[in-house]
């Protein structure tokens, strides 16, 4: 394992306590091993063990050295030349010095290869882990960019921070991991990252933190606790060369996760870009999660909110909501997702919907339209166009909402589309419409008393409450309809044109 110069002199301090660290560019050089200096032979890769007096004799000065001599004038001169270096006293005996180091670099080949050898036996990814833990000695685990855990060491059992252990248990970090980082700031400092970090912020312990990034997006996170034994920064190169080795499997323990629903996600994809199926192939895709044709379903549409999709929280909302509806398909739009519902022998999903998710909406700052159920599964592109039309019109029209269902706009949206081809007012029943002019005149509400009694069958009491009125106001204000204009309730088809026009006025509200 390539190891920086402040990885060494982290080991070397345990068994020396004066010598003196020269970091040029903060220790970053990456070392394959130590050999014994050469005059004017000099490969970057390597770590040189040199005298002080033998540097000075030197026409080709090598890049990173151990140096016994520790006068001020070599310190001087290693800086003025920019060598990385750590500079040992005189007294030091030159044999054990040159062989602790052989066998820091000797000891980190060895987990190398441990770690090569696991990933070739196709060990799981918590068994690799075991690996990574023992160079620490603390717990080691892995989350994906939704920050489900793909892998823990065994000690990870160990973790005696509650936030942590809350992961761990669960198998996916909860809200109040996620507000507990995004309240300090730990989000951001996270996902902004590219090279391993050391992270020394409460309430959370200290700990280590290295990002896999592929096409310049977190796919995972690695975490190394500090529970069992102190942490420090100079070991943070060793992680970023870990997140090298285990980058593959780390992809692979991730889309195991997903690869049951990836065929039928693309086939939702295709359906919603207007892409004709097979229906065999269609059939076929279903039946590798146990679903039919003509099942149940149930499309939700979620547009999280800006700060999700700035601060690379995305996935985790994506995981959150997922979870709620462990029947599903989750499809990432990038701003927003949708799940494909299937309610077939799920009895509880309303009550799912109605709550734990609308809670979990409110919670997390994002809202969601809802398609009606249908039963067959082409016809989720059109369910998606209305959970669509239901997020747009939502938002519009009860901004202050997070979850809104389509059947709550049809009536709107059949308005909108017939207003492409014609003044919508002019469908309405006329007499209605000349009682809307009179409440928008007298500032009176004749109509809308007379869409509630219409609309709870004539139940003069239930639709007196629905009005938040006594029962005798309402009588009243029915007399002064029959007044005002004639139309025959007990005629079917005037109270359904009078409920319509009222939701049509309702919703345009024109001037006449």
């Amino acid at each position: 394992m390539r190891l920086t110069l402040s990885v060494l002199a982290y080991h070397l301090s345990e068994k020396y306590d004066n010598f003196f660290e020269i970091y040029q560019a903060n220790g970053k050089n990456s070392l394959d091993r130590i050999c014994y200096f050469e005059v004017d032979c000099s490969e970057n890769k390597f770590l040189y063990f040199i005298l002080y007096e033998d540097l000075k004799k030197c026409k080709v000065l090598p890049q990173t050295i151990i140096c016994i001599g520790d006068d001020e004038e070599a310190q001087s001169f290693i800086i003025e030349k920019g060598i990385e270096a750590l500079i040992f006293p005189n007294c030091v005996n030159q044999n054990l010095l040159y062989q602790a180091v052989s066998d820091i670099f000797f000891e980190y080949n060895t987990y190398e290869q441990d770690i090569k050898d696991a990933i070739i036996r196709n060990d799981s990814l918590s068994a690799t882990l075991n690996i990574v833990s023992r160079i620490f000695d603390n717990p080691v685990f892995i989350c994906d960019a939704a920050l489900r855990l793909l892998g823990a060491s065994e000690n990870s059992v160990n973790v005696s921070d509650s936030l942590w252990l809350d992961t761990l248990n669960q198998g996916v970090s909860s809200q109040i991991v996620m507000d507990v980082m995004q309240n300090t700031d730990l989000i951001d400092l996270l996902n902004t990252t590219n090279r391993a970090i050391y992270i020394e912020q409460e309430p959370v312990a200290p700990f280590f933190s290295a990002n896999f990034i592929e096409n310049n997006k977190r796919i995972a996170t690695i975490t190394i606790s500090s529970s069992e034994k102190k942490l420090n920064p100079k070991l943070l190169p060793v992680v970023d060369r870990i997140v090298e080795l285990l980058i593959i499997e780390v992809k692979k323990a991730g889309n195991a996760y997903y690869l049951q629903a990836t065929n039928l996600q693309k086939v939702i994809l295709d359906m919603l870009d207007g892409f004709m199926l097979d229906e065999r192939v269609l059939r076929r895709n279903l039946l590798a999660v146990h679903w039919n044709m003509n099942d149940e379903y149930q499309l939700i549409k979620v547009e999280m909110s800006e700060d999700h999709v700035l601060n690379g929280t995305a996935k985790y909302v994506e995981l959150t909501a997922h979870k709620l509806f462990p029947d599903s398909i989750l499809v990432d739009l990038q701003d927003a997702f949708l799940l494909v519902v299937h309610r077939t022998g799920n009895r509880n999903i309303d009550y799912i919907i109605s709550n734990a998710f609308y809670e979990f909406l409110k919670m997390q700052k994002s809202k969601a339209g809802i398609s009606m159920r249908y039963y067959s599964f082409p016809l989720s592109a059109d369910a998606y166009k209305l959970a669509s039309i239901a997020l747009e019109k939502g938002k519009a029209l009860s901004h202050k909402e997070a979850l809104y269902h389509y059947e709550d706009y049809i009536v709107t949206h059949l308005i909108d589309m017939c207003a492409l081809s014609i003044n919508v007012v002019s469908l309405c029943n006329p007499e209605a419409t000349k009682l809307y002019q009179y409440d928008v005149i007298h500032n009176t509400e004749y109509l809308k008393s007379l869409y509630m009694y219409i609309l709870e069958e004539k139940h003069i009491a239930i639709a007196a409450k629905k009005l938040n009125i006594h029962r005798n106001t309402l009588v009243y204000r029915l007399g002064k309809v029959s007044e005002l204009c004639t139309i025959d309730l007990d005629d079917s088809k005037s109270r359904l044109h009078v409920i319509w026009s009222y939701q049509v006025l309702q919703y345009l509200k024109p001037e006449f």
